[in-house]
């Protein structure tokens, strides 16, 4: 494990693992007290001297229990293949340094933060995201991936899986911020995803083995999300959604937050839509993004786009010759093409398998 495991570090990790405890108030316990294990040792009344120590975060450093307990399920988590690093250690994102007294004390990393990584663009929005949400978070999280801009997103349902999926797809990397435990794969369907994300990239979280995920923890671990990143892109919203929370972040740590319009009829797109009018900058391409971040990008691969297609049969580029990024419905394409309904859906099908069209409801392709 990246934080060598002594008596001291087990007491950090339990006074971390306290929720009703913030970064900013376990700091001032730090500071009082000179050390974690000093804290577990204080008294209730001392423990209430400390500015923003209120009886029931006193209560809740004298009941923690067993520290044993807590040790083991440590252990769990390093048998599980999972970094446990320190603020300013080795391994320690730095970006995640500029929070201040905000940064968490110790992460849970599976994979690796890289330098290069600092070179990352947060994607969020909608769980229930339409087709229209995924195709664009997709496509614009690959080509960032193409170019070498790692995706940080959140590996909810929705707008964060296609995020993190279309940045592998693209042969970047992408980071995903949990709302719960390393050891809880949240949601469910997401298993195979993290596991894929742990190869590419890095799931990191503050919150200690075994927390659920509760609605609370998610609001706290935005703001991880934005200061891992160089700026936020929304792409599907609801008027009250935690993308934006993730984009107020981003501003309050001056950083310039990005949206993708949206139907003006949808409510999936009413918070995209008005982080535009509030003066948002409106991306349809991943170009956009680029352009905007240029004098903070580094090291950025050239024609990652062309690098990446597969190679495709001569049949295969006539009908891929007839379609865009606009979804089609396989109709269209057959009276475009020429070609009759089981030849077009057989190539089609080919071309998903190399990764170069990809379908939604109804029968509808598109290119990647």
């Amino acid at each position: 494990m990246s934080l060598h495991i002594s008596a001291d570090n087990i007491h950090l990790l339990a006074l971390c693992a306290i929720p009703q405890l913030g970064a900013v108030t376990r700091r001032r316990l730090m500071r009082a007290f000179g050390s974690a294990e000093d804290v577990f040792k204080a008294d209730f009344e001392a423990l209430c001297e400390v500015e923003g120590i209120s009886d029931t975060r006193a209560n809740a450093v004298k009941d923690f229990g067993s520290i044993g307990a807590f040790e083991q399920k440590l252990e769990n988590v390093r048998a599980s293949g999972a970094d446990i690093v320190a603020c300013g250690g080795p391994g320690y994102p730095a970006p995640l340094e500029s929070l201040g007294e905000e940064s968490p004390l110790v992460l849970y990393i599976k994979g690796k933060w890289l330098e290069s990584d600092a070179n990352s663009v947060a994607i969020v929005g909608s769980r229930k995201a339409t087709p229209y949400g995924l195709r664009m978070a997709g496509r614009i999280s690959s080509d960032l991936g193409a170019k070498g801009v790692t995706v940080t997103s959140g590996m909810a349902m929705g707008i964060d899986t296609e995020a993190h999926r279309g940045s592998m797809q693209g042969g970047g990397r992408t980071l995903a911020v949990l709302g719960t435990g390393i050891d809880v794969i949240f949601p469910a369907g997401n298993r195979g995803l993290m596991g894929r994300i742990e190869t590419y990239g890095a799931v990191i979280t503050e919150f200690p083995p075994g927390t659920p995920g509760l609605a609370m923890n998610f609001p706290i671990r935005n703001r991880l999300i934005s200061a891992l990143s160089l700026g936020v892109l929304v792409v599907e919203a609801a008027a009250k959604s935690g993308s934006l929370i993730t984009a107020g972040h981003a501003l309050a740590q001056d950083k310039p937050v990005f949206a993708v319009p949206g139907n003006a009829d949808s409510e999936y797109s009413e918070g995209a839509n008005e982080l535009i009018r509030r003066g948002a900058r409106v991306i349809t391409d991943a170009e956009h993004i680029i352009e905007a971040l240029s004098p903070s990008l580094k090291g950025l691969r050239r024609g990652g786009e062309a690098a990446r297609m597969p190679d495709l049969s001569a049949e295969e580029k006539a009908l891929c010759s007839h379609m865009g990024r606009a979804p089609l419905h396989i109709d269209e394409i057959v009276k475009l093409s020429g070609l009759t309904v089981p030849k077009a859906l057989s190539l089609l099908l080919t071309l998903e398998l190399k990764e170069a069209v990809k379908q939604e409801e109804g029968k509808r392709f598109y290119i990647k």
